[in-house]
């Protein structure tokens, strides 16, 4: 089993960014090295204030903490065995009111590797 903990930081603005409506959701992913997914779970943020902003500050965060056991999940049919995998982080991000758009995120991919 492996325990997979997301923290979404604003690490990267010193002042703070100022959004608008906190609701969206992450995605977590396990390809094997063809691609396929072997794992996958989403997490859901409520919250969503259409008509308040709020300020994230550089060390503020928000963080998941979920665990993949490497073995076939039932919701997918895709085997797991020994290899290098791959986990994939996406997020919707946040309603950015000064760009009058959604901002998405930057994620690093992470490799795992499962032994025999």
């Amino acid at each position: 089993s492996i325990d997979i903990t997301t923290e979404l930081r604003n690490a990267s603005n010193t002042n703070g960014v100022t959004i608008q409506g906190t609701g969206g959701e992450t995605t977590l992913q396990i390809t094997n090295s063809d691609g396929q997914i072997v794992w996958g779970t989403s997490v859901g943020r409520s919250g969503t204030t259409p008509t308040a902003t709020i300020t994230i500050r550089p060390v503020e965060g928000r963080t998941a903490n979920l665990t993949w056991t490497a073995t076939t999940d039932p919701h997918f049919t895709v085997p797991v065995t020994a290899g290098i995998y791959t986990l994939n982080v996406s997020d919707s991000g946040f309603y950015d009111p000064t760009l009058n758009a959604q901002v998405p995120f930057s994620v690093t991919l992470r490799q795992i590797t499962v032994l025999s």
